[in-house]
């Protein structure tokens, strides 16, 4: 607890498997270039370390005071990020990395801004913060392949469903506690079924042309579902949640 707080570690335990579970799918698909997804493990990880830096800095200066220590540790770890990510570049000429980075970057600062907002709870803002996450697998199928195309796209679009389907999964247990909350209103809508829909094309896309991912998957799905059971006592009304057999 002491090391997490003066190192600057993000506090989110679920962030950490959204972060790295679709890095492994993404590494296990294409399972090759071990060195290059050593970088881009590396570089991700003190990528996501430097929010939360970031965010005591920007709270910081939103109340009209300087954190040097949170913006030191904030530059370190974005430099770490940055040396470990640029032989990608200039080594292995993996030139859509850039894009990655770009979009990460920007995805960053619209999170930061949500949070030093109180803003960073709302569906949109989980999704959007999803969406940065679970770009590590195609990141690391890009990394390991060398070959960025639509596969790995929907392995980014397969895990960010997958773990958005939890942001609706909260949304509903609050609403069942509490009717009268706004959240309550999701139940009524058809995003979720949208949402399984759309994961099933996907999921039945993907798993004849490469058949690592049913596996991997499944394994995580049993975990999820197990947890799924000590939250609720009707997990099967969630549909999303689960994988087509």
């Amino acid at each position: 607890m002491k090391m997490r707080a003066t190192l600057k570690l993000p506090k989110e335990h679920g962030a950490w498997a959204m972060l790295y579970v679709p890095l492994g799918i993404g590494a296990l698909v294409a399972w090759s270039a071990p060195l290059r997804l050593l970088l881009l493990g590396l570089s991700v990880t003190f990528f996501f370390i430097a929010r939360e830096s970031l965010l005591i800095w920007w709270r910081s200066r939103s109340r009209g005071r300087q954190n040097d220590q949170a913006q030191r540790f904030m530059l370190s770890y974005l430099a770490l990020a940055g040396l470990f990510g640029a032989p990608l570049l200039l080594v292995y000429h993996l030139y859509w990395f850039f894009a990655l980075a770009l979009g990460a970057l920007m995805l960053l600062a619209i999170n930061a801004r949500q949070a030093v907002r109180h803003q960073d709870r709302t569906i949109g803002a989980e999704m959007m913060a999803i969406a940065g996450l679970t770009l590590t697998a195609p990141a690391a199928y890009y990394a390991a392949s060398g070959t960025f195309d639509a596969r790995g796209l929907s392995l980014w679009a397969l895990r960010a469903l997958y773990f958005a389907s939890s942001v609706f999964f909260v949304k509903l247990r609050v609403s069942a506690i509490n009717p009268r909350s706004n959240v309550a209103v999701l139940a009524s809508k058809p995003i979720c079924p949208t949402a399984g829909k759309l994961f099933t094309r996907l999921w039945e896309n993907l798993r004849g042309k490469t058949p690592q991912i049913p596996a991997v998957l499944m394994c995580f799905e049993l975990f999820r579902e197990r947890n799924a059971r000590c939250l609720s006592s009707k997990p099967e009304g969630f549909g999303c949640c689960h994988i087509p057999a």
